[in-house]
């Protein structure tokens, strides 16, 4: 289902993605539990589409609290980290540039 939302997420469908992200989301939380690498990559998915969607203050805050728990499940060396760490600052850029 998480691969649907990208489909979706892909073909510029933000609410289908959203619905479905949710939804994934919500089961990853309950059959694996909220710090599981898996239910933190949906978490991290719907951050970027929220922000594709135009939603920059949720899509910050949600990849921010992702971030968080995937240093402290996965390390800071890990590559999802590293990456998503990277995302992180690009977006506060971009959103210092729009608030000048």
């Amino acid at each position: 289902m998480a691969n649907l939302a990208s489909t979706y997420r892909s073909q510029g469908q933000w609410e289908k993605a959203e619905q479905l992200l949710m939804q994934v989301m919500e089961t990853s939380k309950i059959k694996l539990g909220e710090d599981h690498p898996g239910t933190l990559t949906i978490m991290a998915n719907l951050a970027f589409t929220w922000k594709s969607s135009g939603q920059y203050a949720a899509a910050l805050e949600l990849l921010k609290v992702s971030l968080a728990k995937q240093k402290q499940v996965l390390g800071l060396d890990h590559p999802d980290v590293s990456s998503h760490l990277q995302t992180l600052q690009q977006w506060e850029t971009e959103e210092l540039g729009t608030n000048r």
